[in-house]
């Protein structure tokens, strides 16, 4: 029985024949599949990727979803052609493609829900009366034809026999499509058909999901409800997961087993178009590639910055040996510190610590298997410790610091995540092309601008980098710097939840939005703040997180450092007024602030205020600083430029300096 084919019918295509089969691991779901032969030509001219499925502004996509869509054209052109195809000394093979099929809307050409009884005719069997050998699939005693809107198959025992209508049916590949994407471009290199008749001979293996009742398909009970195009894309998410080494954003969307991976998607909305008040809307987030920076565009966030954020914040220990007892028990006491308030894990059936000895040891307590992750039942357990412990903070910051809030206000205002904007940034590239060029062909030349470009424009105006003040540091605002966030948040763990307990001095986050929310009205978390300390650097950034001679950021573990030293001053400096104040006692100078913070003593109830002034002087131990080599000012003079320095910046992050001023007239004179 042949099973390459060459042609293709007028309306259905030519029969395509195969074996049938099921995946029937677990009693609550079956999957059959086709198992064929195609030519290079008739995969490439029948088989589609997902990108060629007509675009819909309705569709919701979850974040893997909407990475798996999206077909990387320039690594298919580097990689997969040039690197691969076209290299004449290389032995060429691809594995098999999983395509599924699915119902198409003839009308608009979108995806339909489920397949429906068919309007037409069953398509005759032979196909045609020439096709001797295809009419056997007719007499056979065994044989079974289905027939739905678009659709026939004919089974003999596990042989089989299926053919559809491209007007009625998708055929759409979810596993292999940078390969389909490869294959085209290699058959159009130069501009024309290039396969050579040798070349038009390979044949490509197929593999056709069939989401058909009638054939055996069995939706697991708890997905009962799920559409086909939701199954599809599930499917399409499961194969794609470890078929190559990805990058970090995608590894953060797509790994089930990483504790941090499944913290940071947590802070984040499952779907698009989504709007929440406990995560932050996909739409706005940066999912596309590992890029960290959220300073530009229409981004409150980053997903790699989250991810960066949350490893330095939970500070997991790493488990260079897995076979090493004493390492393996340091990660576990870690992971109940932060998820489980201290106390043991305990997932029903043992504790975290009766697991590691039932599962990883022998009877003597020697390690027999590698302990790399937390097992399964306890990943759960430790992500909703992360919920329970650690985003209320995350959030609280994420969404009540005043310049997020107010980015997140204009796009609840204009209905950015759940209309026309989020739905038109949830498209993948090609087709975020294809409908600026659909409004544009329609007459409507001002969609982009309209309902896309001015909202970007704004959102880049809240962030202080409109075109017209990109030059102007005063309005670039730190806040949406990833390295000024990471050292906010960090202050915001000590606070919240490493110090939670230690002195109502210290405050809440309640009090750290209303501290920062008031300096950041004040114009102290601006680049261009300024402040007076009789130096020519009046930028107070300036070598705390600028360079000195063009005013740019530094970016380093140092600067962060740097950053979380002058943020931890701030707030302590404005809660001691706060808290002198509210006791009645006398309130402290910008100089005298210091000087208490500097008092190693003052730490116990004040934590690491001590190392964060001395942090901060240290910023200014720099050539430019002193206008000549350090090593040649006299000690006390050094001393005395330093603490000037420091006392400047504190004065200018006072929410209040004035009434200080006013009850410590002297305070600052020594």
């Amino acid at each position: 029985m042949p099973i390459v084919t060459t042609s293709k019918g007028d309306s259905y295509n030519f029969p395509v024949y195969g074996m049938h089969g099921t995946f029937a691991l677990s009693p609550e779901a079956s999957l059959p599949y086709f198992a064929t032969l195609l030519r290079i030509e008739r995969l490439i001219d029948e088989i589609q990727v997902a990108e060629e499925i007509s675009p819909d502004l309705q569709n919701k996509w979850s974040l893997s979803e909407l990475f798996q869509r999206e077909v990387n054209r320039d690594r298919v052109k580097e990689e997969l052609v040039e690197g691969y195809l076209q290299v004449a000394s290389k032995l060429k093979f691809f594995n098999a493609l999983t395509v599924v099929l699915m119902p198409k809307n003839p009308d608009t050409g979108r995806v339909g829900e489920n397949f429906l009884p068919p309007t037409d005719a069953c398509p005759p069997i032979p196909w045609s009366a020439a096709a001797t050998s295809d009419a056997d699939w007719a007499k056979h005693s065994e044989a079974r034809t289905f027939h739905l809107r678009g659709f026939q198959y004919t089974q003999i025992g596990d042989q089989a026999r299926l053919r559809w209508d491209p007007e009625q049916v998708h055929a759409v590949v979810v596993d292999g499509q940078h390969r389909l994407v490869a294959l085209r471009q290699f058959r159009g290199r130069d501009g024309g058909n290039a396969l050579t008749p040798a070349q038009k001979q390979t044949t490509i293996p197929v593999i056709f999901v069939l989401l058909i009742p009638d054939l055996g398909f069995i939706r697991p009970q708890d997905a009962q409800v799920m559409s086909l195009s939701a199954v599809s894309r599930e499917i399409f998410t499961d194969l794609n997961k470890n078929a190559k080494p990805v990058d970090r954003a995608r590894e953060l969307i797509l790994d089930d087993w990483s504790v941090v991976a499944r913290c940071v998607r947590t802070l984040v909305t499952n779907t698009t178009a989504t709007r929440s008040q406990a995560e932050l809307p996909l739409t706005l987030v940066r999912w596309q590639e590992p890029n960290n920076r959220f300073d530009s565009g229409y981004y409150v966030n980053s997903l790699v910055h989250l991810d960066m954020t949350l490893l330095t914040l939970l500070d997991l220990p790493v488990i260079q040996n897995p076979l090493s007892g004493k390492e393996v028990e340091g990660y576990m006491d870690a992971c109940r510190a932060l998820f489980n308030a201290g106390s043991d894990f305990h997932d029903g059936k043992w504790t975290l610590a009766e697991a590691y000895r039932q599962l990883y040891q022998d009877e003597e307590n020697n390690n027999i298997s590698p302990f790399t992750r937390l097992p399964n039942s306890f990943l759960g357990l430790a992500v909703d410790g992360f919920v329970r412990y650690h985003k209320p903070w995350i959030t609280g910051i994420l969404f009540g610091f005043s310049p997020y809030k107010q980015l997140l206000d204009y796009a609840d205002e204009h209905n950015l995540v759940e209309g026309v904007f989020g739905q038109y940034q949830a498209q993948t590239k090609r087709h975020r092309d294809q409908l600026r060029q659909q409004f544009q062909k329609s007459g409507d030349e001002q969609w982009y601008e309209r309902e896309i470009e001015r909202h970007v424009q704004a959102i880049e105006s809240i962030k202080g980098i409109a075109k017209s003040s990109r030059n102007n540091l005063k309005l670039v605002d730190w806040s949406f710097k990833s390295i000024f966030q990471k050292a906010m948040l960090r202050l915001a763990k000590e606070i919240c939840f490493d110090n939670k307990e230690l002195d109502v001095n210290l405050g809440t986050l309640q009090d750290i939005l209303a501290v920062f929310n008031k300096l950041h009205a004040k114009g102290v978390f601006y680049l261009g703040a300024e402040l007076d300390d009789g130096s020519p650097y009046k930028m107070m950034w300036t070598f705390i997180a600028l360079n000195p001679a063009s005013g740019t950021i530094r970016v380093s573990q140092r600067v962060e450092d740097n950053l979380l030293a002058a943020l931890r001053l701030a707030y302590y400096a404005n809660r001691k007024v706060e808290m002198d104040k509210a006791s009645g006692t006398a309130a402290l100078s910008a100089r005298r602030l210091l000087k208490f913070f500097e008092a190693g003593s003052n730490r116990i109830l004040w934590p690491e205020c001590d190392t964060a002034t001395t942090d901060l002087k240290s910023c200014f131990e720099s050539k430019v600083f002193y206008n000549q080599d350090p090593n040649d000012v006299a000690p006390d003079e050094k001393r005395r430029l330093q603490r000037n320095r420091a006392v400047a910046f504190i004065k200018a992050t006072l929410i209040d300096p004035e009434s200080i001023d006013a009850a410590d007239p002297d305070g600052d004179a020594g």
